[in-house]
């Protein structure tokens, strides 16, 4: 039932395997200190790239191998300060302590991770990060968006920083075994030479989380539908407006302009966005299209009229939530979390939302970009072996665990017939997950005894423990953006350089501007000196560099289906 209801769940489905790599004498070292001790199947060579010991090439697969492993500590960077004590029962609640995710894995597993802090951050390398990778005093598991790597994973592997994984391959049958069945996610996270730097985290089912919302209540004392097209909603800001002297008819955090595609909503009904998507195969760029500036000009227009928040500029997600709450807003882009805490806040009151899809130009068209440039990997936190880790195979199999059939359940929903149950063929949350009085939020319950978001593994289902309103609100967000999202593709040490030195000066300048357009304080018929200027930066040499790592990419996802 297990490996049939993970074959649904996952995209393309998989087999699961259990196996081994290594000689059974050289499977695991017993240290508790996360690496004050070399073991027999680390060694010192690896940090210069030279002989690894227990390669593949090295050692006979043991195929009676089950978890647990014998008792290893591995030390971990996973998160940005001074480090977490995962296993402190005084940081979970009572119903929690025997069965939070931690735990779990560590008993399944026969792995500890000792947390000494330092993460790069979800996205980027940073300063603190790479200093510590120059110092060479390296935690044996290392958590960080590897892509973002000067040069990628292939640059940390052939500086001696990270493990080609490849290289143990028979102690990664379950991570191999998804990255064959799923050729696209295989094509962006291996090196074009087939190198494999990082255990990915992976959404089998990406979803938008934020999006846009009305108040239904609103529209129906009004007497009018829910706007579809960016004409209708016009005329509903203004009715909102005229009927209820609300002050911000339309509020969103202005950052959502430029980040994550959380605006495409409102762009969507001239098909772009910010920053690039991909338009019949070619990568583009909003702001140097017509359809980008008409859909600021639009903006401005709303402004300008007092439809769209006079903080539009300066809002935060709690400012934005608190307007929406109190009827300052009829419209909002928001999270969904916050979205409920306005209906909470509201009980009692009539207080309605509604969900809304992406807007259109025409009645009738199709909404074509989500409310968020969603993906199944985003490039996000990966776990990698570190060269100095004193024991590769180990490190190795616990990342593969994390792909396992065992392991994709226990982290995505915890103990079976405790904490979920499958029901004809489906997982169901228990009610000490749902409706737990110690910690009400499912949510924040389901955080206690799974790890879904943001660690190396595959996410099955993030939505699970959301209210069936919150759910609705994401089948009406979710559109076609798979179709215009640019893959996190893998570049080369000179496409990152042409990116690197052009695209932070574009992205800032264009940021200011296009505010300023917003709110007035630039004229928008200046457009074309916004055009001109970032072609002066070169955006062109960064455009040029992410098309060829996108056709690349292409071509490589064409070889691994082969």
């Amino acid at each position: 039932m297990k490996k049939k209801l993970i074959s649904l769940l996952l995209a393309g489905g998989m087999i699961l395997s259990m196996a081994a790599c290594g000689n059974s004498d050289q499977e695991v070292s017993q240290s508790q200190t996360g690496g004050s001790e070399s073991s027999a199947t680390g060694s010192s060579e690896a940090a210069g790239g030279s002989e690894t010991a227990g390669s593949s090439e090295a050692s006979a697969p043991a195929d009676d191998f089950t978890y647990p492993m014998e008792p290893v500590t591995f030390t971990f960077n996973g998160s940005g300060s001074g480090g977490t004590d995962y296993y402190d029962d005084n940081e979970h609640p009572a119903w929690a302590k025997d069965i939070y995710i931690h735990k779990v894995m560590r008993d399944k597993t026969g792995v500890s991770l000792t947390d000494i802090g330092g993460a790069a951050s979800s996205t980027t390398m940073s300063e603190q990060f790479l200093l510590m990778l120059a110092s060479g005093e390296l935690p044996d598991i290392i958590n960080a968006p590897w892509n973002a790597y000067t040069g990628g994973a292939a640059a940390a592997i052939e500086e001696g920083y990270i493990v080609d994984m490849m290289e143990y391959k028979d102690c990664i049958p379950n991570l191999l075994k998804y990255l064959d069945e799923n050729p696209e996610i295989a094509a962006q996270v291996l090196t074009p030479d087939g190198k494999l730097g990082f255990a990915p985290f992976i959404k089998a089912k990406p979803i938008p989380e934020m999006g846009l919302v009305i108040r239904k209540d609103w529209l129906d004392e009004l007497n009018m539908e829910a706007p579809t097209t960016i004409d209708e909603m016009h005329d509903v800001l203004v009715a909102f407006k005229e009927k209820y002297n609300c002050k911000s008819p339309l509020t969103f955090e202005a950052r959502w302009l430029f980040q994550q595609g959380s605006a495409n909503p409102l762009s969507s009904p001239w098909n772009t966005t910010y920053q690039e998507y991909i338009l019949d195969g070619k990568v583009q760029f909003g702001p140097l299209t017509e359809e980008y500036r008409e859909f600021i000009a639009t903006l401005a227009q709303w402004y300008k009229e007092g439809l769209l928040d006079p903080d539009f500029a300066s809002v935060d997600k709690s400012t934005v939530q608190a307007k929406f709450s109190n009827g300052e807003a009829g419209v909002s882009i928001q999270q969904s979390s916050n979205i409920q805490n306005c209906l909470d806040a509201n009980e009692g009151t009539g207080y309605e939302v509604l969900a809304l899809e992406s807007l259109v130009m025409n009645k009738g068209d199709e909404p074509e970009f989500a409310q968020q440039s969603i993906q199944h990997y985003d490039g996000g936190m990966c776990y990698a072996v570190s060269t100095t880790c004193p024991d590769i195979e180990a490190a190795c199999r616990y990342l593969d665990w994390r792909f396992s059939e065992e392991g994709l359940m226990t982290m995505n929903f915890g103990i079976e017939g405790v904490t979920y149950e499958v029901v004809n063929g489906e997982v169901q949350l228990t009610d000490l997950v749902l409706h737990n009085e110690e910690t009400p939020n499912a949510n924040s319950a389901r955080d206690e005894i799974a790890q879904n978001r943001n660690r190396a593994g595959v996410s099955l289902d993030i939505s699970l423990a959301y209210t069936d309103q919150q759910k609705e609100w994401i089948d009406v967000w979710t559109a076609h953006m798979d179709e215009y999202v640019l893959p996190t593709v893998p570049y080369t040490a000179e496409q990152q350089d042409a990116i690197g030195k052009n695209w932070g000066n574009v992205d800032d300048y264009c940021q200011e501007m296009i505010l300023k357009y917003i709110v007035g304080s630039s004229d928008i018929s200046e457009w074309d000196s916004l055009v001109n200027t970032i072609k002066g930066m070169e955006i062109d040499k960064v455009l040029a560099a992410k098309q060829e790592a996108y056709d690349d990419y292409l071509q490589r996802v064409e070889e691994l289906k082969k």
